[in-house]
């Protein structure tokens, strides 16, 4: 879901290049995968969910 109820797809290379870039930050009580831009951390899953 991006915004009022817009869905969107995004590719396999544009994928990749996210997780590339993506790192772990704490936010709150929890510590997220994300990405950083201009300053403002964008989280997309709590990184205890995450598997090896």
């Amino acid at each position: 879901m991006v915004r009022r109820g817009l869905e969107a797809l995004i590719d396999r290379k544009s994928f990749y290049r996210l997780v590339d870039i993506g790192e772990a930050h704490r936010s709150g009580d929890e510590d997220w995968f994300g990405v950083w831009s201009e300053g403002m951390f964008f989280p997309f899953i709590p990184v205890s969910e995450l598997t090896a």
